[in-house]
């Protein structure tokens, strides 16, 4: 009998001293966490690869608050609570207000994905210790076990995929249910009740998330507590007013929307957002009941992504949450939101979302590992097994963990994620260091309270403007809007977007050039800074230097065309690309300025001539077309760009024999 409760028996002073090895291990992996979250996210930042969506919505939010303003963005021409109803921006407004900084944000949104793992920890425990004693006995493994699985939450790619992207809300759910759960389960019914109104307080369309809580805790009561009928019953009641308060808010806060924006009342309480079937509960029922077919099609979208994305959260708690279904109750509304949509990133690592859905995971993981800790202490022939398979679980839990953190964390130098922090560092440390400081100097020498707008990769520089603004994605109600300066970077394929809203940066940006009304103040490392009015010479100018090799050009139809751009893109590359609405590509381009262009030919007699074709816009613009002499392998030339020329395309015909390029050298001499 000793043998089956092998795993069951008294805690002794051992325990204790575990406890305190327990607790500082802890401790010291969300401080480590904290600092290596921070350090990546402000090194993003600073690198010039963070968003206006949504580090620069939230900085020019809060900058306007600490001005007197209603978390006003020019992004959105209004406030921010009138896109999405969240109290807690007045909890953060006070660091913010302290140090006003986007790194503000940042550092604070590590630490709260970081110290998450301290109530998940004690929920845990709580769990295994709350299970043994309705068993009559006590767990001695509960704190190891918590400990492994706090570790590898942290280490979770969901969890870290918010430090990918910018800072956002959504980080605070798993601090705020954990600690919830735990409340739950030492019946503090008035903090769990407290941090499930801090979830709504990111949002008002989390109460979906705080209703599915309560309704799960329902079903803990009466598995982990063995509760009477009555206490059910009374706790149904209880449940039942508190979810219908959180809808009552969930009106209220759409009318308190409606008023900020001078809005439509029934579209902003029943259909919040872009796509019905995401943000919408109307949305969602109206498919159900009249629309199966699209409901089926939303569905069956990018399901290889929305699979790849289940498994790597199911696998992080080796899918024991078979054990206890019911504690994927509160997930119920992310499945909804993200599962019949087509938007990549509801279900793509480098984006917030996982913060709604991985939480949930790890929870049913723990209340599963609970089962398999009743099952091993069963006493019975099953017992063994159960043993045995809990064995697994936490060594395939720790397994999964370190090989998906080495692989896959934005902090790991072996990632293979893009945007890594190999990648941040050696854009810190490499030739973009220059373009970091000419876009700093651009903001030192502009007059920051004027009409600006610029992409979304630049816009956290421009965030204390609050005339400022963002291609793609910001509403213009102008056709052509004229605004004081524009800063775009032609390297970036976001600034050749365009959408119903708008017009691509780049057509506004010819536009401007095309209309003389404009002058180029700054020119260099693929960024063109225009100002209205301005007839003078540059301010800053850094001249392009492009060395293209024999690879970038091929022979098509008799001709020798390119260059053409390395597109040799790895599938998590290409997803991620697709996920953030970049795109590969041809995308040469040649900024306004004079150019001294050489051509290397390759080692070929008998050329004495070339005929050289230069288009942009896929062909539909020629740039230059002329027949030019080649001289000892070399063909050299000089060439005046006016305006922005994008898609650049160089066409080489020989008629008197073979022909190839080596290389292809374009100098900018001036602007």
């Amino acid at each position: 009998m000793q043998k089956n409760h092998d795993m069951i028996g008294e805690t002794g002073f051992k325990l204790s001293n575990h406890f305190f090895a327990y607790r500082s291990i802890l401790i010291i992996t969300a401080l480590v966490f904290s600092l290596l979250f921070s350090l990546y996210s402000i090194l993003k930042a600073y690198t010039l690869n963070a968003y206006a969506w949504d580090l620069g919505l939230y900085s020019q939010a809060f900058y306007s608050a600490i001005h007197g303003q209603l978390f006003y963005t020019n992004l959105l021409g209004e406030s921010y609570f009138a896109e999405h109803f969240s109290p807690f921006l007045y909890v953060l407004i006070i660091p913010f207000y302290i140090y006003p900084s986007p790194y503000t944000l940042l550092v604070i949104q590590s630490l709260a994905i970081s110290f998450s793992i301290i109530p998940l920890y004690y929920l845990s425990k709580k769990v295994h210790e709350t299970v043994a004693a309705r068993y009559g006995s006590k767990y001695k493994y509960a704190g190891i076990i918590s400990l492994i699985i706090a570790i590898a939450f942290i280490l979770s790619p969901l969890t870290e995929s918010p430090v990918y992207f910018d800072f956002h809300l959504m980080v605070f759910i798993p601090l705020f249910y954990f600690s919830a759960l735990y409340f739950f389960f030492i019946q503090k019914t008035w903090l769990n009740y407290l941090f499930l109104i801090l979830i709504i307080s990111l949002h008002s369309s989390f109460v979906f998330i705080s209703s599915a809580t309560l309704i799960m805790e329902i079903f803990l009561s009466h598995s982990f507590f063995n509760k009477s009928k009555n206490e059910l019953k009374k706790l149904v009641a209880v449940d039942a007013v508190a979810i219908s308060a959180f809808i009552l808010y969930y009106i209220a806060a759409g009318i308190l929307k409606t008023y900020i924006a001078g809005g439509n009342l029934f579209h902003s309480v029943f259909s919040q957002g872009q796509e019905p079937t995401s943000k919408s509960i109307y949305g969602i029922i109206d498919l159900i009941l009249y629309h199966q077919g699209t409901l089926l099609s939303l569905l069956e979208s990018n399901y290889e992504i929305k699979i790849l994305f289940l498994v790597l959260a199911f696998m992080a708690v080796d899918f024991i949450f078979y054990e206890y279904p019911a504690g994927l109750i509160p997930a119920i509304p992310y499945i909804a939101y993200a599962m019949l949509s087509s938007y990549i990133p509801y279900y793509f690592l480098g984006f917030q979302y996982s913060m709604m859905f991985i939480p949930a995971v790890f929870v049913s993981g723990i209340l599963g590992i609970s089962i398999l800790i009743v099952k091993s202490g069963a006493g019975n022939k099953k017992a063994k097994h159960a043993r045995k398979n809990l064995r697994n679980v936490l060594v395939a839990i720790v397994a999964f963990a370190v090989a998906a953190f080495i692989i896959v964390s934005p902090v790991s130098p072996l990632t293979v994620m893009p945007n890594g922090i190999h990648t941040i560092v050696n854009d810190k440390n490499s030739q973009n260091a220059g373009e970091i400081s000419f876009i700093y100097d651009v903001r030192s020498d502009i007059n920051m309270n004027e009409s600006l707008v610029t992409g979304n990769s630049l816009f956290p520089v421009f965030y204390k403007d609050m005339n400022a603004t963002a291609f793609p994605y910001a509403s213009i109600n102008q056709k052509v809007p004229f605004y004081e300066y524009l800063i775009v970077n032609v390297n970036d394929s976001q600034s050749y977007i365009n959408d119903s809203n708008n017009m691509s940066l780049i057509d506004l940006a010819h536009s401007y050039l095309t209309s003389n009304d404009y002058g180029i103040i700054a020119e260099g490392y693929n960024i063109l800074v225009l100002e209205r009015n301005y007839t003078s010479f540059p301010l800053i100018f850094n001249p392009s230097s492009v060395h293209y090799n024999k690879g970038n050009f091929a022979e098509i139809n008799n001709e020798i065309s390119g260059p053409f751009i390395n597109s040799n893109l790895t599938y998590l590359q290409k997803l991620q690309m697709s996920g953030e609405d970049h795109y590969s590509g041809n995308k040469t381009f040649m900024l306004p300025g004079e150019y001294n262009i050489t051509i290397k030919t390759g080692d070929y007699t008998g050329i004495k001539n070339i005929v050289l074709n230069i288009t942009a816009l896929n062909g539909t613009s020629v740039i230059f077309n002329n027949t030019l002499a080649v001289n000892n392998g070399y063909i050299n030339f000089n060439l005046s760009i006016k305006n922005i020329e994008c898609y650049v395309l160089f066409k080489i015909y020989s008629g008197d024999g073979s022909f190839n390029v080596k290389y292809m050298n374009i100098n900018q001499i001036n602007s």
